[in-house]
């Protein structure tokens, strides 16, 4: 019985996560939203952190991505190579994280924080792959424009872009802890 209620909360985990990828991905592209990839990761990360406390089980979190993963190969727009390993690096990480902490409060925060973190990295690796190692000249270009923009030197590019990726760490980071908090009193709450 007990194998049964995971297998369940896996598949309904899996479907609400992989329903978001591909309708919910297919509306933030088809609206050409900035940060595409941060908002995609905003909504995944509760349900990826609310998914390992119903099933706080090695492996779970593993499945469920790999689940997800194959539902966004039949989205609405098709098989789209980045977002794919997207869901699969994501799941890894979350599994990697929430099993060493021993899925504690402090691995709810860790998992929100590297998850979201992890996004624009995402796009820059998959895109130096894709493009050539030209594309992070013209990513380095934009970054120090934007620097420039905001009335620093041009020479401190990297740190308002290392800045950046904190600033986005800590987002991830306090939606993790809040889930933590909410997920595991909706635990008690739910009956199944």
């Amino acid at each position: 019985m007990h194998r049964s209620r995971e297998r369940a909360y896996i598949i309904v985990f899996a479907l609400i996560w992989g329903v978001w990828e591909m309708f919910g991905g297919a509306v933030v592209h088809a609206l050409n939203l900035p940060f595409k990839g941060i908002f995609m990761t905003l909504v995944a990360v509760p349900i990826i952190l609310t998914a390992r406390t119903f099933v706080p089980v090695r492996g779970s979190t593993l499945k469920i991505g790999v689940i997800v993963a194959i539902m966004k190969i039949f989205s609405p727009g098709g098989f789209v190579l980045s977002p794919f390993l997207a869901i699969l690096i994501e799941s890894v990480m979350a599994e990697v994280i929430l099993t060493l902490t021993k899925s504690t409060p402090l691995g709810y925060v860790l998992t929100g924080g590297f998850i979201v973190m992890w996004s624009p990295l995402h796009r820059l690796l998959i895109q130096g792959l894709l493009f050539s190692r030209r594309i992070y000249y013209f990513y380095l270009e934009l970054v120090k424009k934007l620097t420039h923009l905001v009335g620093l030197p041009e020479s401190k590019a990297l740190y308002v872009f290392a800045g950046y990726l904190v600033f986005l760490f800590l987002i991830g980071a306090l939606e993790g802890f809040v889930v933590y908090r909410i997920s595991k009193k909706l635990k008690e709450e739910v009956k199944f």
